[in-house]
């Protein structure tokens, strides 16, 4: 019997600085200086540019002219077809939990959006919340190869959320009513409601997101 797999310094390191981006604490267009990174997270070169070389490959870091390498700028295109996707498949994810959840189910996302109200004033608290309150939807609505899909997507599109809510805090208060309306039209067992509520819900942030990034300005190589 094959045990699991043990990860690579190259795959730690890649999943640490991915972490970090998604969360925000490495801002867009942020230069990631190869010495001074392999100082703070105490490791060689070789894994280092390993790492960063995957991370490009996702499209989270990108070369400079200079040759140097930096986080992903902010390209608006780029949020616009990434809210685009992640509208269609989580609004089919609301509608097949709307059909099929459980009143157990339905107890524990009532449960999670109580919890994120509480804790509004938390921003990295609300974030995970809400971060939570989707993978819960996602898995109710059992279907892996979407949960897959919708990993990589929303790896991006969270990026640019951390980088927004800072400018514009109004949008937590917003994703409160706009998850108490998902959250309704599932317990309405109304799959076409539950996926307007959805979409709507989508698009809101991706508009909140670009015109909060337009202020995020891509600074001189």
């Amino acid at each position: 019997m094959i045990g699991p797999q043990r990860r690579s310094t190259a795959q730690v390191i890649q999943e640490m600085l991915r972490e970090e981006i998604i969360q925000g604490r490495l801002r867009p267009y942020t230069k990631l200086r190869e010495e001074a990174l392999a100082e703070r997270l105490q490791v060689s070169r070789t894994p280092l540019r390993e790492a960063l070389r995957q991370l490009e490959s996702d499209g989270l870091v990108e070369r400079m002219a200079s040759g140097g390498v930096m986080v992903a700028g902010v390209d608006i295109g780029d949020i616009r077809d990434l809210f685009g996707v992640r509208a269609v498949l989580e609004a089919h994810i609301a509608s097949e939990v709307a059909a099929r959840a459980s009143d157990d189910d339905l107890e524990m996302l009532e449960g999670l959006l109580t919890r994120m109200e509480r804790l509004a004033d938390m921003r990295d608290q609300f974030i995970a919340l809400g971060l939570d309150f989707h993978d819960k939807l996602a898995t109710l609505a059992g279907n892996q190869r979407i949960r897959g899909i919708l990993t990589q997507v929303r790896g991006h599109v969270d990026r640019y959320w951390a980088n927004t809510t800072d400018r514009r805090p109004q949008r937590i208060v917003n994703v409160e009513g706009e998850h108490r309306r998902i959250v309704d039209a599932i317990q309405r067992r109304d799959p076409a409601g539950a996926e307007a509520a959805m979409r709507a819900h989508i698009w809101a942030g991706a508009s909140e997101c670009i015109d909060a990034v337009q202020s995020v300005v891509r600074p001189p190589d």
